[in-house]
């Protein structure tokens, strides 16, 4: 391994993913949770479906979106 290669791997190594990701997993998440609002079926039988629609963090790289049972 050359020296160049050595400290690449060193210095990404050392990036905090969990910090950096995070926020940006929080942001996906109400992108998602936002865009299936909008795609949500409507009609008398599905009343306030949409509003149900919710996203939670699972963990700090991780986002799960879907209705609230």
């Amino acid at each position: 391994m050359t020296n160049e290669l050595r400290r690449l791997a060193a210095e990404l190594r050392a990036v905090d993913v969990r910090k950096l990701g995070g926020p940006v997993m929080s942001k996906a998440g109400a992108q998602m949770r936002d865009r299936a609002r909008q795609d949500a079926p409507t009609g008398p039988h599905l009343p306030g479906y949409a509003r149900q629609i919710v996203f939670t963090k699972d963990g700090p790289l991780a986002v799960e979106v879907g209705a609230q049972a």
